[in-house]
This record gives C-alpha cells, structure tokens and sequence, in this order.
C-alpha cells in the first residue's frame, strides 16, 4: 500500500493543492461591489488617521473615566477624521476612534482601558451584529501582528446592510493602541 501512495501521491498533490485554496479562497467573504471602491479609496486614509491619531491617545488619558477627576479634564478634541477625505466621501457613514492602554487600577497591566474621541458625523450606534467572527473578514492583516494590522469586516456592524464594510485599523500608541473604525454604506 505505500508503494502505491508514493506512486500515487506526486499525480495527486496537484490535484489536492487546487482544491485545498478553492476551499480555502471560497470560503472567505468577499468585499460587496457596492463598496469596493470606497473601501480602496478610503484604507489608505484611515491608515494615515490612525498614525496621527497614535500620537494624540496619550492626552485623552486625563479625560477617560478611570481618571480621580475626569469631569475636570478638557473636552476631547475633534475627530481625527475632520478635515481628511472620509469626512467628505459619500459612502463614509461615519468614523469612530478609540485609544486604549493598560488600565491604571490594574497593576498587573493586564487589563485595558480606553476612551473615543467625539465621532465623526455622529450617526453611528450601537453594533447591530454584535460578533465579528473569522468568516466575516474580506481582509484580516491582524493575525501577523494584532497592534498594527488592517481588517475588512463585511456587512459592516453598525448598519442594516448586507451591501455594507467597516474598515478597522488599528496602530500602536506609546503605551497602547489606537483603533479606527470606517463605517461604509453603499
């Protein structure tokens, strides 16, 4: 019988790697045409605000809940999205932002704490779907490095359509992470 397999196994590889990545290439989601241009658009934009934004996360610090004090701290500034190119695209629902880092009542440093910058265009709710599982990733960058990595999620969480994507980058901060959400409607 081994004979055989290793006669056989050079004619079947071929055969098996074709339909291993049919599998494979079949099974992942694919971004809806409704919204692949904006989605190719609007990644590299929100790449751009997330690495802006990595140096603006220590400075909410002293707003976020945790905080003795935080009805003393300033007003958050603006979205890091004003003024860029998803404030104005048609597609773009809107833009959420949120900075996270090792929660300071935790001194192991294990748990994490956060807080969001004012939203874009403010029409965002809460997730209507609210697991975002493998299978819902056109794009997924996260698993070769989980603080500087891109995801496509489609349909997107936050709205009602099947037709919809959110892109979701996320950056390192000096003492944490900072992740932007693109909400897009088609």
């Amino acid at each position: 019988m081994s004979t055989f397999l290793a006669r056989a196994t050079p004619s079947i590889l071929p055969s098996l790697l074709v339909a291993c990545s049919f599998v494979v290439i079949g099974c992942s989601k694919r971004i809806p045409n409704e919204v692949a241009p904006a989605v190719d658009a609007n990644l590299p934009v929100a790449i751009q605000v997330a690495a802006d934004t990595a140096k603006l996360c220590p400075s909410l610090k002293a707003g976020a809940p945790f905080q003795p004090n935080p009805m003393a701290a300033p007003p958050p500034p603006p979205s890091p999205a004003t003024g860029s190119a998803l404030a104005s695209h048609a597609q773009v629902a809107d833009v959420l932002v949120t900075c996270s880092w090792p929660d300071p009542r935790d001194p192991s440093g294990a748990t994490f704490a956060g807080t969001s910058f004012p939203r874009l265009k403010g029409k965002s709710a809460v997730p209507l779907r609210p697991v975002t599982m493998a299978e819902d990733m056109a794009l997924n960058t996260c698993k070769k490095d989980h603080q500087n990595c891109e995801q496509v999620v489609v349909p997107s969480r936050h709205v009602a359509s099947e037709a919809s994507a959110d892109i979701r980058v996320i950056r390192k901060t000096p003492d944490g992470t900072v992740e932007v959400i693109v909400i897009l409607t088609p």
